[in-house]
């Protein structure tokens, strides 16, 4: 028996991932019956025993063995200076009692090229055969030129390095082929027979008898290559050789050996004779697989970070004055800035008409805004007030549009809606900020970014002094659950976050809706005082107001069934009326006795134009088309069958818009609408060869308004106004985490639930041992849980935005924010406090109390789950955008999540499936990457006691995992993200707008 000290270094192998259940043992088959075997006479590794020419002795420190200067190898059988082989060749002749010392000159031939027979060693650099022997694993190589070739499979065992030996392989009727172009040698058998030579069942626990059946398969089924590089072009490091058979390909795609040293000692002069031909390439990598996955794993995590820091950065920028606005009691309202500076507005509309899906909806309607004056716009429910006040709000129309609108006697333009104020007919408020927040809010997004913080915070202060509210400042707006203000001072607080910009034209729909009398009647005062300084135009639905707010009212617009009823000044509505026959009695509020005038007016002549059907005074053929018209609604009084028929005209019932037509007052309106605008052509609904220049606003597509494109100077003017897309994120972002940490239920649930659910699996699995079927049972188990908990729990991310809906779509059309900047702060918000920290506090608990693989392993281990987390967050989301019933989203968000579930490899083995279509679902759920990869991550190249399968990468590939894929599915889990946040962001774009 023969003992060798040899320092054997345990680098890392070149593919972890890649090892398949046989490939370890397919390699030591391989490896034992192509390469190394032992010839009868050749010393058993494991002593220091010396016969023949492998000289050992013992290392005089140490007292291990070590071979003599010259050789090298587990049987120091490997010669590396020629010096050590004239040595040899003169023992050998004084032992045969030859005095022929020194005639014959040896040298030692360091190639794989055989003369008579050489002698190989290569250290095994694919990690799975070392963490399967748990030891750094070696190969011995003999071959001869007889066309034999035997080698052995060796690790390093014990304090003094000593070799033990575990398979023998041999084979016979070998070629070599060398390539004179790369100067590569390629070694084949065309079959070989391998057997264990460790005990079977032994103390040692990598040989066992499910290995021996595996090994004894190697070399059966095809044959087997030695391809291997020229050593003499790295001398330092040894040649690099990679070994083929069919079934070690199946499993390892070819193993892999560097570090590779041969030497024959042959009389000097002596040539090998190989045949020439050619050598396919090889390439060997310097590590891993599972090196370069951890590498660029940890490279992901660092730009994670990265990422994290660089968006706490923004926020930290672009809101560290805005922390500093705790109290506005020591503030005083002073001037406004001189940016803002009130501009005198007069806004006109012409002949203004709505038509949605063959419906008439406003018809013809004209009337002025004066600058510094309020026009109200008043009439019964579906007459269409609101539609005509979203025109005049250039918001965005489903229907027809048609008519003319000036501002100061100039067409209207794209660039004027950022000069308009809207204010919605209920409260789009925060209810966790304050009303300074909340008006602050609003400053910073929608003030010129020339101003200063100082400028922006003034000229807040100058509206919370006009609007009342400063003693409320520091008050939280509130809601149905926890009370705030009060419902007139919420409405204000709207009003103002419109009035901070200073609009040149404020638009309100129904403000006094809901309020009481002396909150009506305080807003109303407050807008006309507003309007007075500021000369601006107010214009506003009102519905039913009181008495005292309708003396208030400069300028009334009177509409019913889509017609102008009256449009005038204010204290022209009684004299007119009186003049129609229909005078407002002197005790009554002129404004409910002008609804119930509308109201029954309407309804008599409904009732009056019915009876002249019954009685036949319309045309047999449409009589039809009339009376669906009325049922309908859609058919405005006085419209009837006499209306074509001159003869019948004084029968048929007049409407009160047609008596207001024929009146003096509608021939006043027209002259100031004349007398407010520049002479341009009509706009025509089919027109479409006019000039942008010659018409105010035109249809796109016959469903939205666009008005006349902005000059090169008001687009830059525009650009210069908006703020930072940085300042956006970052203001947005503020209120949201500020939001969410006044309402921190949702976070502290999410990271209470997923610590005890960590606490959890790691009572129930602590401290497993890597030994039998149920470590993979368990850590398997332990997997699907966390996966399955995470997905479920990411369904909160459903109604986040469900519930923001109203708000966003709010803030969105009146130009607060883009909608990149909200995705990127709604994201940014909601991923870090609930979809990084929580699974990754989970990780951190059940990693250590279960046991599971430390190091890299433990971060590769906490970003999947995480990425997992965030994936099953974002898809949510969209299907938060899509829905509007919260139940129905949270159900389809469930099925969604089932069926992802169902397409992990747990569940199905796809390899096994017949139809191609189906083996390519796996590609379609995010579980079957993550769940892979947390898999792997975890058994690939463990040892496993007392198991016919001792090595996790063996198990692994008989479950159906690809051991090797630790890096695709994760890239993979970081490509879906990547994709559902772009889908998410694309939905909110398109599909989530304003549809009025």
């Amino acid at each position: 028996m023969v003992t060798t000290n040899v320092s054997a270094s345990c680098g890392q192998s070149k593919r972890s991932l890649q090892l398949k259940v046989f490939r370890l043992l397919l390699v030591f088959a391989f490896a034992s019956s192509y390469f190394f075997q032992i010839v009868d006479g050749q010393p058993d590794l494991g002593t220091c025993a010396v016969e023949g020419s492998n000289p050992l002795t013992p290392d005089p420190v140490t007292n291990a063995c070590a071979c003599r200067t010259g050789w090298t190898g587990p049987e120091c059988s490997v010669c590396t200076a020629s010096s050590a082989c004239q040595a040899a060749s003169d023992r050998d002749n004084e032992a045969n009692s030859n005095n022929v010392l020194g005639t014959t000159r040896m040298s030692c031939e360091r190639s794989l090229e055989v003369i008579e027979k050489t002698h190989g060693v290569c250290r095994v650099t694919t990690q799975a055969v070392s963490n399967f022997l748990q030891g750094q694993a070696f190969v011995t190589a003999q071959i001869t030129a007889a066309g034999a070739m035997h080698f052995e499979f060796v690790k390093v065992t014990g304090e003094r390095d000593v070799y033990a030996s575990m398979f023998r392989c041999s084979g016979v009727g070998c070629t070599q082929v060398k390539d004179p172009k790369t100067n590569k040698i390629q070694t084949s058998c065309p079959a070989a027979q391998c057997n264990m030579t460790c005990e079977v069942g032994g103390p040692d626990e990598s040989c066992t008898e499910f290995v021996a059946s595996q090994i004894a398969q190697v070399g059966t089924k095809g044959p087997v290559t030695l391809t291997c590089n020229d050593e003499a072009t790295a001398p330092a490091n040894g040649a690099q050789c990679i070994v083929h058979e069919n079934l070690l390909d199946f499993y390892f795609q070819g193993v892999e050996l560097d570090d590779c040293h041969f030497g024959e000692c042959a009389p000097a002069g002596a040539r090998a004779h190989v045949a020439e031909g050619s050598v396919a390439d090889f390439a060997l990598r310097n590590e891993s697989i599972f090196q370069e996955s951890t590498y660029i794993l940890a490279g992901f995590n660092g730009v994670l970070v990265l990422v994290v820091i660089c968006l706490a950065l923004a926020l930290y920028y672009g809101l560290s004055e805005y922390y500093s606005l705790k109290s506005c009691e020591h503030m005083v309202a002073g001037l406004a800035p001189a940016h803002l500076e009130p501009v005198p507005t007069v806004l006109t509309f012409d002949q203004v008409g709505y038509t949605l899906k063959d419906r008439t909806i406003l018809k013809g309607i004209s009337g002025v805004a004066p600058a510094g004056e309020i026009l109200a716009i008043m009439g019964p429910s579906g007459s269409g007030k609101s539609t005509l006040l979203d025109i005049l709000s250039m918001k965005a129309k489903s229907g027809r549009v048609s008519g003319r609108i000036f501002v100061n006697g100039q067409p209207l333009k794209a660039s004027f809606k950022q000069n308009i104020g809207f204010v919605a007919q209920h409260d789009m408020l925060l209810p966790t900020l304050t009303v300074m927040e909340s008006l602050m809010f609003s400053g910073l997004l929608r003030l010129p970014q020339r101003l200063t913080m100082a400028e922006k915070t003034q000229q807040v202060l100058n509206v919370l002094h006009e609007l009342q509210l400063v003693h409320i400042a520091d008050s939280k707006i509130g809601n149905e659950v926890k009370r705030g203000i009060s419902g007139g001072e919420k409405r204000r607080v709207s009003v103002g976050m419109e009035l901070v910009t200073s609009p040149h034209a404020l638009m309100l729909d129904e403000p006094t809706s809901g309020l009481d009398s002396y909150n009506a009647d305080l807003l109303v005062q407050i807008l006309m005082d507003l309007a007075q300084a500021r000369k601006t135009a107010v214009v506003m639905v009102i519905h039913q107001p009181s008495a005292t707010i309708f003396a208030k009212i400069d300028r009334l617009l009177l509409v019913c069934k889509g017609q102008t009823v009256f449009s005038g000044s204010g204290h022209d509505v009684q004299p007119y009326f009186a003049s129609i026959g229909q005078p407002i009695p002197p005790a009554c509020n002129a404004a409910d006795y002008l609804i119930d005038l509308l109201f029954t007016h309407n309804m008599k002549k409904e009732e009056d134009l019915r009876l002249t059907l019954e009685a036949g005074r319309v045309a047999k053929e449409e009589r039809g088309s009339v009376a669906s018209k009325l049922e309908e609604g859609a058919m405005a009084p006085g419209a009837g069958a006499g209306a074509d028929n001159p003869e019948e005209e004084d029968d048929a019932p007049r409407s009160l818009a047609d008596v207001f037509a024929e009146s003096p007052y509608a021939s006043q309106t027209q002259r100031e609408v004349e007398a407010q605008r520049e002479p341009v052509p009509p706009l025509r609904q089919d027109s479409s060869s006019s000039t942008p220049r010659s018409r105010p606003f035109l249809l796109k597509k016959a469903s939205s308004l666009r008005p006349l494109p902005p000059t090169q100077e008001e687009v830059k003017v525009e650009k210069e106004a908006r703020v930072s897309w940085l300042l956006e994120v970052s203001v947005v972002s503020q209120r949201m985490f500020k939001d969410m940490l006044r309402k921190p239920t949702l976070v502290v649930t999410h990271l209470m639930a997923c610590v005890y659910f960590g606490c959890l699996l790691g009572l129930l699995y602590f401290q497993i041992e890597m030994d039998g079927i149920a470590a993979v049972q368990n850590r398997m188990g332990i997997f699907m849980l966390e996966s399955l908990f995470l997905a479920f729990t990411s369904v909160s991310a459903l109604p986040l935005f469900w519930l923001e809906r109203p708000l966003y779509i709010h803030e969105r059309s009146n130009r607060y924010y883009g909608t990149l900047s909200y995705f990127v702060a709604k994201v940014f918000s909601d991923l870090i406090p609930l979809r990084v920290l929580p699974p990754f506090l989970m990780s951190l608990t059940s990693h250590y109390l279960v046991g599971l693989r430390g190091g890299m392993h433990f971060f590769t281990y906490s970003l999947v789950l995480v990425l997992m987390t965030s994936i099953a967050a974002t898809l949510n989301l969209i299907i938060g955008m899509l829905t509007r019933s919260i139940m129905s989203g949270i159900l389809i968000a469930t099925i969604c999540m089932i069926h992802l579930i169902l397409l992990t490899t747990i569940f199905v083995n796809f390899d096994t499936m017949k139809v191609a279509f189906f083996r390519g679902l796996r590609y379609v759920s995010f579980f079957n990457y993550g769940y892979e990869a947390l898999v792997v991550n975890e058994l690939a190249g463990q040892h496993i006691t007392n198991f016919n399968i001792p090595e996790g990468t063996v198990v692994l590939r008989s479950l159906g995992f690809h051991p090797d894929f630790l890096y695709f599915n994760t890239f993979m889990l970081f490509a879906y993200l990547m994709a559902a946040l772009g889908t998410a962001y694309l939905v909110l774009c398109f599909c989530v707008k304003e549809r009025r």
